[in-house]
């Protein structure tokens, strides 16, 4: 691999990505697809977990992933060994009201990525980041074979996309892997997930900026990773030579009160005091537990998740405490 196209760079996945294609081969050529070339907080993002990064070996691109002509003449100019594709807005919840922009930033941002690759006839591999929201949950544990039910347009999009790369993979020769991701974490997070959320919250509490916070729910079980560990895993899956689909993720559920102990023990807290339980504020039709079964990638590849739930929880706490 010389040639790495990535889509959405400059979110925690792509960030951690970069780093660790740079940490298997410093001469690698890497191209960002970002909103904002110019954003310097990028390059100080890698440079703390990396510093021995060649920054004359990342070109940042601002391209319209929704217009075809646009993401075509890129890939025909580039010609990427391999096209990894992280982009698109992630949130659930505005997903809700926000039907047909979740679509052509999700959907028509893949068919024109998957579409050149076929057109312009390219060996290029292509990994496309799914989501574990697209399962239905019948399973206490959810593999590749897990029936899957979208619940928002978010997943409903993430879903349609899965859908596609089966068939993309037989009838026109795409060598192509979903990787279903499953909740996943790190310093880089934004507030509006609940990990960071809780963290930022009893952080100012702390500081007495404020005396409480309200959450959906203390009883929901999530399985939370390290966002450098499912790049990791991608990493893994792109380098083989005929990819496959599968599911990301620690195999462990954590409670969300798990979360609420950890973090504000950890500040001399107590969460009973601060916390304030609203139901009215949760996602319908959430289910209670979503857990990854990834034994398909642990027996194939020989990954698995290796940071548990209090060293990330830690990991982002220190973090954010030193950035202040």
């Amino acid at each position: 691999m010389d040639r790495i196209l990535i889509t959405g760079i400059s979110g925690q996945d792509g960030v951690f990505l970069t780093s660790k294609l740079f940490s298997l081969n410093n001469n690698i050529k890497i191209y960002g697809i970002s909103r904002n070339i110019n954003n310097p907080n990028f390059y100080k993002k890698i440079a703390k977990i990396n510093k021995n990064f060649n920054l004359d070996n990342i070109q940042l691109i601002n391209t319209n992933l929704s217009n075809y002509i646009e993401v075509s003449n890129l890939i025909s100019d580039l010609k990427p060994t391999a096209i990894i594709n992280l982009a698109g807005p992630s949130s659930v919840s505005e997903s809700i009201n926000n039907e047909q922009y979740y679509k052509v930033h999700l959907e028509d941002s893949f068919d024109n990525i998957a579409n050149s690759v076929i057109s312009l006839n390219l060996k290029t591999k292509i990994f496309q980041a799914s989501s574990s929201e697209m399962f239905d949950n019948s399973e206490d544990r959810l593999n590749e074979q897990s029936a899957l039910k979208p619940r928002n347009p978010y997943s409903n999009s993430k879903y349609k996309i899965h859908l596609k790369i089966e068939q993309l993979r037989k009838h026109s020769g795409l060598n192509i892997s979903s990787g279903i991701m499953f909740n996943h974490e790190s310093e880089f997070r934004s507030k509006q997930f609940l990990v960071m959320n809780i963290i930022q919250n009893a952080l100012r509490i702390k500081r007495k900026e404020i005396e409480n916070f309200k959450i959906g729910s203390i009883d929901y079980v999530r399985d939370w990773s390290f966002a450098g560990d499912i790049m990791d895993a991608v990493l893994q899956i792109i380098m083989q030579d005929n990819l496959e689909d599968f599911v990301l993720g620690s195999g462990e559920g954590t409670q969300v009160r798990h979360l609420l102990e950890y973090v504000f023990s950890f500040l001399n807290l107590n969460w009973k005091e601060h916390v304030e339980i609203d139901k009215t504020i949760l996602r319908k039709n959430d289910p209670l537990s979503i857990i990854s079964n990834p034994e398909k990638i642990l027996n194939k590849l020989g990954w698995k998740a290796e940071m548990d739930i209090e060293k990330l929880l830690f990991r982002m706490i220190e973090n954010i405490k030193s950035g202040q």
